[in-house]
């Protein structure tokens, strides 16, 4: 399978942030084009600035930054609260009379272990009026298009979601 990111609004509502500083030698590369302020000395002061690294500050990493950065320590570090979903009989597609969940969202520990958020539950939105009402395709996601022509629905498959909460003190 191949998880996407999809929903009402399309892939461009999907929403993620991934921290990644880039290797030091593109940085090197760089300044070497002619981008003297791009060396990896150069930049390595900013990245140490904006974060905290769980390990302590070090000649590499930040201390007192207001981003939260470390090496996560569990083994598997995504879950895919979908794949529970599809196990007890849900689903996003429908082929031929079969449900299949085509639609998915990751979570990675480092969401949950450094933002004090934690996982309440996933869900497939298929709400009364996304599935087709009548017809050959009764009960199925309730298409917008098929064969050229509008039929009035809104995507061929149903969106995924998921609820985080955060403890409030």
């Amino acid at each position: 399978f191949c998880p996407r990111g999809k929903m009402l609004g399309g892939c461009s509502a999907h929403n993620g942030m991934v921290y990644v500083r880039g290797n030091k030698n593109d940085y090197e590369r760089w300044a070497s084009f002619g981008l003297k302020n791009w060396s990896y000395e150069n930049v390595l002061p900013f990245f140490k600035k904006i974060e905290t690294w769980s390990g302590g500050e070090n000649k590499f990493r930040g201390g007192k930054g207001i981003l939260p950065i470390n090496q996560s320590q569990k083994k598997n570090q995504l879950y895919n609260p979908t794949e529970k979903l599809f196990k007890k009989g849900y689903g996003t597609y429908k082929y031929r009379g079969k449900w299949d969940m085509i639609d998915q969202i990751m979570i990675s520990n480092q969401l949950i272990d450094n933002s004090g958020l934690f996982f309440l539950k996933a869900g497939v939105f298929n709400k009364k009026y996304l599935i087709n009402p009548e017809g050959k395709y009764e009960g199925y996601p309730y298409k917008s298009f098929a064969g050229g022509k509008y039929l009035g629905g809104y995507s061929d498959h149903f969106p995924v979601y998921i609820l985080l909460a955060k403890e409030v003190k």
